[in-house]
């Protein structure tokens, strides 16, 4: 949503990624996506020739989707931050 992310842009704020468990879904609820996922920091955002952007995303940390909060102007959830470890079980930073 283009908005999400001028909205984003204009501040500190935080965006949420998700996987999609079905490409071809057209709204966002809790069970079309994957419960785990990323915060993220807008580093940059381009705009392309046919409307659409092209954005670099700086990855913070995982989150588990606690509950929908809002789906207007662009869905917003509450989220339970996770604690990063890697995939040996090792804590990193």
């Amino acid at each position: 949503d283009k908005r999400l992310v001028t909205d984003a842009a204009g501040g500190n704020e935080f965006v949420g990624m998700v996987t999609s468990k079905d490409s071809a879904a057209d709204e966002f609820t809790l069970d079309s996506v994957f419960e785990i996922g990323c915060a993220g920091r807008l580093l940059q955002i381009q705009p392309l020739p046919d409307g659409s952007l092209n954005v670099i995303i700086q990855a913070l940390q995982r989150f588990r989707i606690q509950e929908l909060v809002s789906q207007e102007p662009y869905p917003q959830v509450r989220v339970q931050l996770l604690e990063s470890t890697s995939a040996s079980g090792r804590e990193y930073q």
